[in-house]
């Protein structure tokens, strides 16, 4: 039998079931706090947590509020039982995707982490991203997963923008014709553009992460690398001129390079930008050499034409004196040899004159190929050089200066000649082409003429390639240095271009251009009847020229054939005497007039007050310019026949009696 309780002890009782119930109270008290916070903190996330069945439709036991703004969805509508299983909401290109990522590692019992799309509610698709994890039982079998969902829409869009702003970089920087690269502090290229590949030859994969000594000779690389370490070193722009060797050729190029913090690395890199100016070294090398041609010209053409007056006077009096004297005189054997030395002084003149300032060409439309042919056969006869002619079946006309053409081809077959003085052969090939765009040789786009002479000589050295075309440059004792100088002038005053190339001990190749002409070739005309040297008795003729002593052997040339002859020493004066005799009823059959008088009016401006005078006058046009436009159009400035100083007694004759004839 118990005793009852004592008071004591129900009192203790009491204390005990109060402090169980205080005790329940307070963790019944945090466990709802804890639950309001769980529930604030899973409605204030960015996103939907959840727990679901392992099924592939994702049977929802559990969402969040977050599904609302996720989804579009309701939490009724998602959980189990719902019409809406969350699997359907998976986009359909990316269930399977998303079934077998988390399948793989779910096997392997780890978490998972996914990227996808879904559809919402509103037909909107979504991007996603979900990381979860497998919840197991007692067995340790998958029971439930348990995860996170997220909506990085705008972050795939920024992705997006990001990715087309680099494409759409890239596309302007492979767009630029310079090339450009990038290279780390190790001098490896790690980024570059297409031009940069283009240079070089190599594909990216090649070229990514290589560096220059890869590909250039050691001697480049280290002037190279001093460029690139200067700039790191000072972090200042560099801007260098290097020649560098690509493909068997040298191209000259000018670097600009500059170092930057890589944003993605923060690593020091250097960015390089590259431009060819090979081209436009050579349109100065050119620029400068005519620029020497022109030079030469103005001294050649003021030399040429005083020399010009001196061989007249040469030649008129040695032809006076050789009439002079009895038939048979030894004295006249001499007087024909001093002709022809003045007649190759005549012929040095006219090279002098090719680079005057009034050496323009004198262009009519002509077979290129008939005036090679002719031109190289008569120049390598009596030679043991072979010549080899080829050309298009329809070889386009040009348009050329016929002489200073006939000169150019003469030069470049005498050149070869002389280059094999033990035989070989000659080969010039002639061609159409059609330029769409200038090709590096000052050439405009249109149909030229490509003419190429090749021999089998003994070749140019490489120290003289470049100075071939010099004026006065040879390597001949007995060279001028005018040929190929003269060559060069002539084929660029017809708009054309010539190149010479080389190897000693391997011939010589020279490649010409000359623009195609638009005009149907010419018929041949026949050549000028042979006109009397007899003089027409009584005939007056007014001589104009600044040198006396060419006017006082003029007027005894014509004199003594039968002519009146009055002299003037420039225009005013000739124009002063024309009109007097005019006045007095005695007008001058035919005037000659120089065309140039330095310091006073020459023939081009008098010939207009002489007609304004006497509209029926009859002027002939002389100088020693025989390439001015003047001479060769000499009608179109009024003149009725022209006279090429330096001009012998009996061609003067006969002048003047074609011009009275008419």
């Amino acid at each position: 039998m118990s005793s009852k309780p004592t008071y004591d002890e129900l009192l203790r009782l009491n204390r005990e079931l109060v402090n169980t119930v205080d005790k329940r109270e307070r963790v019944e008290n945090a466990l709802h706090e804890s639950q309001r916070q769980l529930t604030t903190l899973m409605s204030n996330l960015p996103g939907m947590a959840y727990r679901c069945r392992y099924d592939p439709d994702w049977t929802m036991e559990f969402v969040s509020d977050g599904c609302l703004s996720l989804t579009g969805y309701m939490v009724e509508e998602l959980l189990e039982n719902a019409s809406i299983p969350y699997g359907d909401l998976i986009h359909p290109d990316d269930r399977q995707m998303v079934w077998d990522v988390v399948q793989v590692t779910l096997d392997e019992k780890r978490v998972f982490q996914i990227t996808y799309r879904i559809t919402t509610k509103r037909g909107e698709t979504r991007w996603v991203w979900e990381q979860g994890q497998c919840i197991t039982d007692e067995q340790g079998e998958i029971a439930a997963l348990e995860g996170f969902i997220t909506d990085i829409t705008d972050q795939k869009l920024a992705e997006k923008r990001i990715t087309q702003s680099g494409k759409f970089l890239d596309s302007i920087i492979n767009g630029i014709s310079d090339p450009i690269f990038v290279k780390d502090d190790m001098h490896r290229w790690i980024a570059f553009n297409d031009a940069f590949c283009k240079m070089l030859g190599y594909s990216r994969d090649e070229l990514l992460g290589k560096s220059d000594d890869d590909f250039f000779p050691q001697g480049q690389v280290d002037e190279f690398w001093a460029h690139d370490d200067k700039v790191f070193a000072s972090d200042e722009p560099d801007i260098n001129e290097e020649e560098i060797s690509l493909a068997g050729s040298t191209r000259i190029i000018v670097t600009l390079k500059s170092a930057f913090t890589n944003p993605i690395t923060g690593k020091r890199n250097l960015v390089g930008t590259i431009r060819d100016i090979t081209e436009q070294k050579r349109g100065e090398q050119e620029l400068l050499k005519m620029q020497k041609l022109k030079s030469v010209g103005i001294l050649a053409g003021g030399i040429a034409h005083d020399f010009n007056n001196v061989l007249m006077g040469l030649f008129g009096y040695v032809s006076l004196a050789k009439e002079r004297l009895p038939e048979g005189d030894p004295v006249i054997n001499d007087l024909e040899i001093a002709e022809q030395y003045m007649g190759r002084a005549t012929r040095l003149t006219k090279q002098l004159l090719t680079f005057a300032k009034g050496g323009e060409p004198v262009k009519r439309n002509v077979s290129l190929s008939e005036l090679v042919d002719s031109v190289v056969r008569f120049d390598l006869s009596g030679s043991s050089v072979g010549f080899i002619f080829k050309q298009d079946p329809d070889l386009w006309a040009v348009e050329v200066d016929q002489g200073q053409m006939q000169q150019v081809f003469s030069n470049l077959a005498i050149n070869a000649k002389q280059a094999m003085p033990d035989g070989g052969h000659l080969e010039i090939t002639m061609e159409n082409v059609e330029l769409a765009r200038d090709v590096g040789q000052n050439l405009s786009p249109g149909r030229y003429v490509k003419v190429i002479c090749k021999d089998d000589g003994i070749g140019i050295d490489a120290r003289h390639i470049d100075r071939i075309f010099d004026p006065y440059f040879s390597t001949k004792q007995s060279g001028s240095g005018l040929g190929l100088a003269m060559t060069y002038s002539i084929i660029s005053k017809h708009g054309g271009h010539i190149t010479a190339d080389s190897t000693a001990g391997e011939g010589a190749v020279f490649t010409l251009y000359l623009p195609a002409s638009d005009l149907p070739r010419m018929p041949k005309v026949n050549k000028a009847r042979t006109v009397s040297a007899v003089g027409k008795a009584g005939a007056r003729v007014l001589m104009m020229d600044d040198e006396e002593g060419i006017c006082l052997l003029a007027k005894e040339i014509m004199t003594s054939a039968g002519y009146s002859v009055e002299t003037a020493l420039d225009g005013d004066q000739a124009i002063a005497i024309y009109r007097e005799f005019m006045e007095a009823g005695e007008p001058f059959d035919v005037v000659i007039m120089d065309l140039t008088i330095p310091g006073g009016m020459g023939g081009k401006e008098a010939v207009r007050e002489i007609l304004a005078i006497d509209a029926d006058a009859r002027v002939i046009v002389s100088s020693g310019y025989a390439d001015d436009a003047v001479m060769s159009r000499f009608a179109d400035y009024g003149f009725k026949d022209v006279a090429v100083k330096p001009y012998s007694p009996t061609k003067l004759l006969q002048i003047l009696n074609r011009v009275l004839g008419d």
